[in-house]
């Protein structure tokens, strides 16, 4: 299984104040599920949870981030399709990327000049990629790009809202500090 790891009801960790976090992160409360096995996943290895926990230790999927502030912006991600069958295969993955630019907790505002959902249902052609890719991914970037939670999920369907349940694929956040994860 896999959920959403960012502070939800607990203190955000931004240094700029004491936001207290308002991230979905369990299922049932609008948060990530995703069931094992994996079809897909951010990273070279499945990193199932067994419960969501703040900020684990196996979020691998962002391989490097190039933040511009009120600019393009670009990320890559690790994909992995190693989970899908070939007839699977003919079907696209799904990308969404949000990201805290207002840090006040949410993925739900905007960060002056750029959507918090940065990326969404951005399709992945896997027909004939390896099962390990690396995707370059862009974005505009929020009036601050220097600290703020960032949630990447990778999908076998498209997402209609940022709150979901159970869904294939998996869900990694990470804690951004000077545009490193």
């Amino acid at each position: 299984e896999d959920y959403g790891d960012a502070p939800n009801g607990t203190a955000t960790g931004y240094s700029t104040g004491a936001a207290i976090g308002a991230f979905p992160i369990a299922e049932g409360a609008g948060g990530p599920y995703h069931p094992l096995p994996f079809a897909a996943w951010l990273g070279e290895f499945e990193t199932p949870e067994p419960a969501p926990a703040l900020v684990d230790s196996a979020d691998d999927g962002l391989a490097l981030l190039d933040l511009e502030s009120c600019a393009t912006s670009s990320a890559l991600i690790v994909i992995n399709a190693a989970g899908l069958s070939p007839e699977e295969r003919a079907n696209p993955l799904y990308l969404n990327v949000w990201a805290d630019w207002d840090r006040d907790g949410t993925w739900d505002g905007s960060g002056g000049c750029a959507p918090e959902a940065a990326v969404t249902n951005m399709e992945i052609d896997v027909s004939g990629s390896p099962d390990l890719d690396v995707l370059a991914v862009e974005f505009t970037g929020g009036a601050q790009v220097e600290e703020f939670w960032m949630r990447v999920m990778v999908t076998t369907a498209p997402m209609t809202v940022v709150v979901i349940d159970e869904m294939d694929g998996e869900t990694e956040d990470y804690l951004v500090f000077g545009g490193f994860a």
